[in-house]
């Protein structure tokens, strides 16, 4: 449900004015300023759509452009710094349900855009929290096009891109995410990630920021991460989207520019609720006063772990289940002794089964070679983590464990990751699994236990285990519930519980049991969530998973801890139970 904001600060004319010069004239600084390109390739399988609430976001407005609101969007009319062209009225309209930022020739060869800026709409002026933003734009050469949160002018850059499609990429099958910035000579610069995708259809962009990092996704998979103090916005920032005409490296104008239109189907706001489940405490209000500060807050919100997921993202394997086991690429040596030491404490004791419930399926990982009957090992990159490069050669069977390697070997990082399509008796529509699970500290390195359809179709999906690449020492864990949800615009949705107080580089044993009903989650013997809403449910058979993942965090590939040779996930043993 969307809360409009209680109040909408109303600017006089000076100020509209005073506040229309500065974002144009450093916008064109922004776009034409020094930067510094951190670039992936990054062409992503994960669906594209909403990012979604997840779980301690609340969603504190949307703008889903029905039609063109004065009180929130300033429509600017005058000439651009750039100097090629001059934002007018015309360019701007709605239809369809969209915002349309369109550009052109108006007569006597003089070149019109769009722009919009957002400063008076009250819920989006913020000093942290998230927006979302669904955008597409129109292939052609010559016309940019810009979705930022830019900085109050009494307080100046950092300013957040979320969305930047230069005049050169005429095809739009990449964009870029990046902060603008003064570096301590004065001097704009700009940090930028490129994510390849194809931008003719719709993407949802994303920021979240707080004093103390920013984060970019794009349709929920993380790009970049900047912590940096000079990287950080030092007060409130609104939403400015416009569209810019640019000459070609020979001084050329383009020719026409009909089809660049770039298009917003919605805005969503959102700000950080710390909650009782989630492991951060707050250190100040999380709603910003209506009238923005002179001076930076003295004490923002503490944002969440910066590069959670987002909970629409799918974590998994392949888009088809291979049918023999992947060739290793390059034979990495596998160390002679476990490389990090077992916890001192005993082991923490697996619970009692449960009347009423009966064994279809156990596997202690005994030997020394996986049971290539029941799991087939992962290869290539999943769609949730472009980083991640999956190897059969990262998965090891040793000391009574399965063994999920993060190493780093000659063609660079290689995960493991492994699915149980094949053991048959345990791939089934309702029931329980059991796993007894520790995974070893180190940032920049994910992990995950989970069911996936057995028809391939997403969502549903279920981690019963998930920790996320930024929880370095393990403190915490996410049981998540991915669900069709035909309300939403991207009909999925999710249902997300955070567990801390716990040290999960410690072996733990983690359950997901489930019927037509009732869905809970539990560790070690103690159940920590349920869920009631059958269409939450998954009502399909489903076949369990095991993976982990490597991450850059900031532009920079992880560092591999001391006295360490992998960052392991491990699984002591699994058991599957069908109701008697």
């Amino acid at each position: 449900m969307s809360v409009p904001p209680s109040t909408r600060t109303v600017l006089g004319p000076r100020r509209r004015l005073r506040r229309l010069a500065t974002a144009l004239t450093l916008t064109a600084v922004a776009i034409s300023g020094t930067a510094v390109v951190a670039t992936t390739s990054t062409a992503s399988t994960a669906a594209a759509g909403s990012a979604g609430s997840g779980a301690g976001w609340d969603l504190v407005d949307t703008e889903d452009f029905s039609r063109l609101d004065r009180d929130r969007w300033h429509v600017y009319d005058g000439r651009t710094m750039a100097g090629n062209d001059t934002a007018r009225p015309w360019r701007v309209r709605v239809h369809g349900g969209a915002l349309r930022l369109t550009s052109g020739r108006d007569g006597a060869a003089r070149w019109s855009t769009g722009t919009v800026g957002g400063w008076s709409w009250a819920a989006a002026n913020r000093s942290s929290g998230r927006i979302d933003m669904r955008v597409m734009t129109g292939r052609g050469s010559g016309v940019a096009s810009n979705l930022m949160m830019w900085p109050d002018a009494q307080v100046g850059p950092p300013a957040l891109e979320l969305y930047a499609s230069p005049p050169t990429w005429a095809a739009r099958k990449r964009a870029q995410q990046a902060t603008h910035f003064v570096d301590a000579e004065g001097v704009n610069r700009t940090r930028a990630t490129t994510r390849r995708a194809n931008f003719t259809t719709w993407r949802t962009v994303s920021v979240r920021w707080s004093a103390e990092s920013v984060t970019y996704l794009v349709d929920g998979v993380v790009t970049r991460v900047d912590t940096a103090p000079e990287l950080l916005p030092k007060g409130r920032l609104w939403p400015l989207l416009r569209s810019s005409v640019h000459r070609d490296a020979r001084g050329r104008l383009p020719r026409g520019a009909a089809g660049p239109t770039t298009s917003v189907d919605w805005i969503r706001v959102y700000e950080w609720n710390p909650g009782e489940d989630t492991p951060i405490e707050p250190e100040g209000p999380t709603t910003p006063p209506t009238t923005p500060p002179t001076t930076p807050p003295t004490t923002p919100p503490t944002t969440p772990p910066t590069a959670e997921p987002t909970p629409e993202t799918p974590t998994t394997p392949p888009t088809t289940p291979p049918t023999t086991e992947p060739t290793p690429e390059t034979p990495t040596t596998p160390p002679t002794t476990p490389p990090t030491t077992p916890p001192t404490t005993p082991p923490t004791p697996e619970p009692d089964p449960e009347p009423g419930w009966q064994s279809v399926g156990r596997d202690d990982f005994d030997g020394t070679r996986l049971d290539t009957s029941r799991w087939t090992t992962f290869s290539g990159t999943p769609g949730c983590c472009r980083d991640t490069v999956w190897a059969g050669d990262q998965v090891e069977v040793s000391n009574g464990e399965l063994v999920l390697h993060n190493r780093l070997t000659p063609n660079g990082w290689r995960s493991g990751g492994v699915g149980g399509w094949k053991w048959k008796a345990t791939v089934q529509q309702y029931g329980r699994i059991d796993a007894r699970m520790r995974f070893d500290k180190g940032r920049g390195f994910s992990a995950a236990a989970l069911t996936w359809p057995a028809d391939n179709t997403w969502p549903p999906e279920l981690d019963f285990y998930e920790i996320y690449e930024t929880r370095g020492e393990r403190d915490m864990m996410a049981q998540s519930t991915h669900y069709k949800k035909p309300s939403s615009s991207t009909g999925r949705g999710v249902d997300q519980k955070f567990n801390s107080g716990y040290d999960f580089s410690k072996w733990h044993t983690i359950s997901v049991r489930w019927s037509a009903d009732e869905l809970t989650y539990w560790i070690d013997g103690k159940k920590t969530h349920t869920v009631t809403d059958r269409a939450m449910i998954p009502h399909t058979a489903m076949w369990i998973g095991f993976q982990t993942h490597t991450h850059q965090i900031a532009g920079a590939w992880p560092t591999m801890p001391s006295g360490q040779d992998t960052v392991a996930f491990r699984v002591d043993w699994v058991e599957v139970f069908t109701k008697k």
